[in-house]
C-alpha cells in the first residue's frame, strides 16, 4: 500500500512539474511577444542576405523590432555604432524612455560629488536623453547633450557623466546618433 501511494504521489508530482514548465513557457512566450522579441511575420529571404557560401552575413543576428520611424532610426544607428565598435556586442541603442530616479549607488554618490553634478541634473540627463543604450537586461545609459546617467530599471543610479567628462568615444557615439536623427527629419 505504501509503495503504490508513494508511486502515485511521485507521478502526481511529476505531472505538476510538467504543467508548471508549460505555464512558464507560455508566460515567457507572452512576455517575449510583448517586448517585441518574437514575431509571427513571414520570413522574406530578400530581407536576410547571405554570403556566397550560403551563410548569413555579419548582421549580428539582431532582432528588428521596428514599429515606428524612431525605432527604425535607432536600428540603423545601432548597426553603425556596432560596425564602428562604439557599442559592445551585448549593448543596444534604444529610443529614450525616461524613468524616475529613486536611489543612488555609493559609486554614483561619489561621482556626483567628484564631478560637481546636482541630483536635479542627474534626473535631467535622463529626462532630456535623446537615446539610451541598454547595457544589460536592466541597466541603461541615458545620453543627453548635457551629460549621461547610467540607471537600473528600478531607478537606482549607477554612475553619472557630465558633458565635460565625455571622451572621444562618447562624442563619436553622439555624432553617429545625431546624424541618424537628422535623417529622421529629412
Amino acid at each position: 500500500m505504501k509503495k503504490s501511494r508513494s508511486k502515485e504521489i511521485r507521478k502526481l508530482f511529476l505531472q505538476l512539474m510538467a504543467l508548471m514548465l508549460r505555464v512558464d513557457s507560455l508566460l515567457l512566450d507572452v512576455w517575449a511577444r510583448n517586448k517585441g522579441c518574437l514575431t509571427l511575420d513571414e520570413w522574406n529571404e530578400a530581407d536576410h542576405p547571405r554570403n556566397p557560401d550560403g551563410t548569413f552575413g555579419n548582421g549580428g543576428g539582431k532582432i528588428s523590432t521596428a514599429k515606428t520611424l524612431n525605432d527604425k532610426i535607432c536600428i540603423e544607428a545601432d548597426r553603425e555604432l556596432h560596425e564602428r565598435n562604439l557599442l559592445h556586442d551585448s549593448e543596444k541603442l534604444l529610443p529614450s524612455e525616461p524613468i524616475k530616479i529613486t536611489d543612488y549607488s555609493s559609486h554614483a554618490k561619489d561621482q556626483i560629488k567628484k564631478r560637481n553634478v546636482t541630483k536635479e541634473e542627474v534626473q535631467s540627463f535622463v529626462n532630456n536623453a535623446f537615446c539610451m543604450v541598454q547595457q544589460s537586461v536592466d541597466k541603461f545609459n541615458f545620453i543627453s547633450d548635457d551629460g549621461c546617467s547610467v540607471v537600473i530599471k528600478s531607478g537606482r543610479v549607477v554612475t553619472v557623466i557630465p558633458k565635460s567628462y565625455y571622451d572621444e568615444e562618447m562624442l563619436e557615439k553622439i555624432e553617429v546618433v545625431k546624424k541618424w536623427m537628422q535623417k529622421k527629419t529629412t
